[in-house]
């Protein structure tokens, strides 16, 4: 994990582990733990890993970590949806499954 000094700025999140004054920032400046994933990032992750990417190849994409992944792969295995030869399930199963709600925004 690579991580740089930063001075502390409003509205960052901050790992425990590090004194007051330093912020370590991953990936694009946002710490990537606990967060939470919205419905077209686990569509993404399905379509690539049904073009045969590696957990490793999409976590370097910044999109999901590998333990997130493993599961995903998992589940997604276990209901025939990296079968390329299927169509990809609507967003309303897709939420079902990893437990999201599809919204509609109105702009």
């Amino acid at each position: 994990m690579i991580g740089v000094w930063a001075p502390p700025a409003p509205n960052v999140e901050r790992d425990s582990n590090f004194p007051d004054g330093y912020a370590l920032f991953f990936l694009n400046g946002v710490s990537r733990t606990n967060r939470r994933f919205e419905l077209f990032e686990y569509r993404q992750v399905l379509v690539r890993m049904r073009q045969g990417d590696s957990d490793r190849e999409i976590v370097r994409s910044g999109l999901m970590g590998r333990k997130k992944l493993t599961a995903i792969r998992r589940m997604a295995g276990e209901r025939g949806w990296l079968n390329p030869g299927q169509p990809l399930p609507d967003d309303t199963v897709i939420a079902g499954v990893f437990g999201r709600t599809p919204t509609c925004r109105a702009h």
